[in-house]
């Protein structure tokens, strides 16, 4: 930020609960984002356990972020060794990280199950078509002028 003196300057004179905010905001839509993601895929047996199988080492790695210091123990003179594998460990530290290998490495091993491709599939977005569609008339009939009863007669 040393180039962009001023709009280092803005960044930094922001309070640090508002930073602190849009973090949270923000990576609550990236959660909330992987969330719809994952709900258009359909839920095969393959599938649940990739995605446990990926979950759990994640949440792992996140809650004992230690777990992968004694697999290198190497305590040789090679600088460019030791940083090697201070990077692995860094990398294998990161919750994110374990889980997105895991879950690609196990997506491209475990072959698709004959049951599981005749199984339909039915996402999230199919199931959510007919509510959808029927909030979309809703809407479109406020929009044009329509009285928002909601199809409740008022007797008179």
């Amino acid at each position: 930020m040393g180039v962009c003196s001023k709009f280092a300057a803005a960044l930094v004179a922001i309070p640090a609960p508002v930073r602190g905010g849009m973090t949270t905001f923000l990576f609550s839509a990236v959660a909330v984002s992987g969330i719809r993601i994952i709900s258009t895929v359909p839920f095969t047996r393959r599938n649940r356990f990739v995605l446990t199988a990926a979950f759990s080492l994640g949440f792992g790695a996140t809650l004992v972020p230690n777990w992968f210091n004694y697999v290198f123990t190497y305590a040789g003179t090679n600088h460019a060794l030791i940083g090697f594998f201070n990077a692995i460990e860094l990398v294998m530290e990161t919750g994110f990280a374990v889980t997105a290998f895991l879950a690609l490495f196990l997506n491209l091993i475990l072959p698709e199950e004959i049951e599981d491709e005749e199984t339909p599939e039915l996402t999230a977005n199919e199931v959510d078509e007919p509510a959808d569609e029927e909030e979309w008339n809703r809407i479109r009939h406020k929009e044009s002028g329509g009285s928002a009863d909601h199809g409740i007669v008022a007797k008179v």
